[in-house]
């Protein structure tokens, strides 16, 4: 599955998770993320961010059975 605008996904920074939303798509495949603080009361941005589940990378949240 590709990134797409708008897109939620997972980001992981010194071992925690975070939410995050695509912000936009770079033509080498990294995604831009508007990033979820755990407070919810801001969010911050990364650039450039490849896919993973490393720290500093973006992946999908699992799917879950309805």
């Amino acid at each position: 599955m590709n990134p797409t605008k708008g897109r939620v996904v997972y980001y992981r920074e010194n071992g925690e998770e975070y939410a995050a939303r695509v912000a936009f798509v770079n033509e080498d495949g990294t995604v831009n993320l508007a990033v979820d603080a755990h407070h919810g009361a801001s969010s911050f941005g990364r650039q450039s961010i490849s896919q993973g589940d490393a720290d500093g990378q973006w992946y999908w949240p699992p799917r879950v059975q309805a």
